[in-house]
């Protein structure tokens, strides 16, 4: 019986602490429809507990091709972490051919950005950085573009994940 009453404590407090507009880990994919190699397979928005016990942030893609592009790919995505129907935060990651891998986040309210950390894999890219820069005020939707050498592919073709 107290086993129980704690653990029904324990639930209530962790859930008080995580609150609603946490995003601990929401992946959403988007269908084969670009002949590119930077055709978006899957994209997702993670948060994690950083060093220090702040909160992190990943945002990461995951392509249909085995290898990331080798002819470069940027990156943007759109992120609308206070509700409204626009855009707040954007993130955008540069991978090209011979030059490092770079991620920043900025508002749309700003000329300001900060550098962020990235991850680079096979077919996957992330960016990595402390979720204080989201400013999160309900649950956040976004969509994501990969910019090549021709046209996007973007992710959802319509919409927001959420």
């Amino acid at each position: 019986m107290r086993r129980a009453a704690a653990l029904a404590v324990a639930v209530v407090v962790f859930a008080l602490a995580v609150g609603p507009a946490e995003a601990s880990y929401r992946r959403r994919t988007d269908p084969r429809d670009a002949d590119e190699p930077y055709d978006i397979r899957v994209t997702s928005l993670r948060s994690f507990e950083m060093r220090g016990g702040a909160t992190g942030m990943v945002t990461k893609v995951r392509f249909f091709a085995s290898d990331t592009p080798k002819s470069g790919v940027r990156l943007v995505w759109h992120l609308d972490t206070n509700g409204g129907p626009r855009t707040d935060r954007v993130v955008r990651l540069d991978s090209y051919a011979n030059d490092p891998v770079t991620c920043e986040v900025y508002s749309t309210h700003s000329d300001a950005s900060t550098k962020a950390r990235t991850l680079k894999s096979r077919n996957r890219l992330a960016c990595v950085f402390p979720r204080r820069l989201l400013r999160v005020r309900k649950p956040i939707r976004w969509r994501v573009a990969a910019w090549g050498p021709t046209l996007p592919d973007i992710a959802p073709n319509g919409g927001w994940f959420s």
